[in-house]
């Protein structure tokens, strides 16, 4: 992929990446390409380890969860950088969120997600909105939202969506493992 350590660290210093699935912040590549960084999450771990076991191609991307909204986080079309690994600079997230940083990309990364009752309970419990997978979040109106957009609601163990968004209706039951009626 890269042909020397200091090119792969043009592409990847300062940029979170994947080591089987655990997010890490790449500090710096040098000869040999190896890769010198720290895990991002529960304790910050150096990593010193072979470019070749991290993985900068499968980002999961999509909502995640951080002190009561959901936010949407993807990939720019256009990049105003170079950079391969994800960073502020390379990716939108919606709601606007300010001080988006590397730990909200960890966040999103690591795809941790309440069920779909845990997600109602927190929204009824005065949380802005909370995600229940990468693809979907309920609001605190009882609104579906799919990639930043309302689709449907949900009402009692019920959820409807609009006709325009008929074709996520597979989707939805896929991702609530629940009880739940989607019309």
């Amino acid at each position: 992929m890269y042909d020397t350590g200091q090119y792969a660290g043009t592409r990847i210093n300062q940029t979170v990446i994947l080591l089987k699935r655990q997010p890490v912040y790449v500090e710096q590549v040098t000869r040999g390409k190896v890769v010198h960084g720290t895990t991002l999450g529960r304790g910050h771990h150096p990593v010193v380890e072979d470019l070749s076991k991290f993985n900068m191609i499968d980002y999961r991307l999509g909502y995640f969860n951080v002190d009561g909204v959901a936010y949407y986080m993807s990939r720019k079309a256009l990049r105003q950088d170079w950079r391969q690994g994800l960073r502020e600079n390379n990716v939108n997230c919606e709601p606007y969120k300010a001080d988006l940083g590397v730990h909200d990309i960890a966040t999103c990364l690591r795809q941790r997600h309440p069920s779909l009752s845990k997600a109602i309970a927190t929204v009824g419990k005065g949380a802005h909105s909370c995600a229940w997978c990468k693809d979907f979040c309920v609001t605190s109106r009882a609104l579906i939202m799919w990639k930043s957009h309302v689709v449907g609601s949900i009402e009692d163990d019920t959820i409807t969506l609009g006709n325009k968004f008929k074709f996520l209706a597979k989707l939805v039951k896929e991702t609530t493992n629940e009880c739940y009626e989607v019309v």
